[in-house]
């Protein structure tokens, strides 16, 4: 059983709460650069946790690549993946690479339901 998330990290920085004199609008200066990153991981019961990460957003192709990922490091039994509804999980490419290995099988969290998933 492996429960199954992304995340996107984003480098800018982030003010909350500020200050500056009465009157004088206060600036945050930083370089200007974008830089990003996601990852998707995976949690096991045992705690045993699987994790890649990627220079752009999770699309189509990361979450065929993290399962085929699983598939060489959890050997000789059925994997059971939890996973949001994201778009990416349940796309074509995702869902024909699933039909080719039925070693792995992949259930849906109900919708808005984060506390259903640890790895959140």
């Amino acid at each position: 059983m492996v429960f199954v998330d992304e995340s996107g990290f984003s480098l800018i920085p982030y003010v909350a709460k500020t200050w500056a004199p009465v009157g004088q609008t206060p600036v945050q200066i930083h370089q200007g650069l974008c830089p990003k990153f996601s990852a998707i991981s995976g949690v096991t019961p045992p705690w045993k946790l699987y994790i890649q990460v990627h220079k752009d957003t999770i699309a189509t192709d990361q979450p065929v690549e993290f399962l085929q990922h699983l598939l060489r490091h959890i050997r000789r039994r059925p994997i059971m993946v939890f996973w949001d509804g994201g778009r990416p999980h349940h796309s074509d490419e995702t869902r024909a690479f699933l039909r080719a290995h039925p070693r792995i099988e992949a259930q849906r969290f109900p919708g808005y339901s984060p506390e259903l998933n640890p790895d959140e």
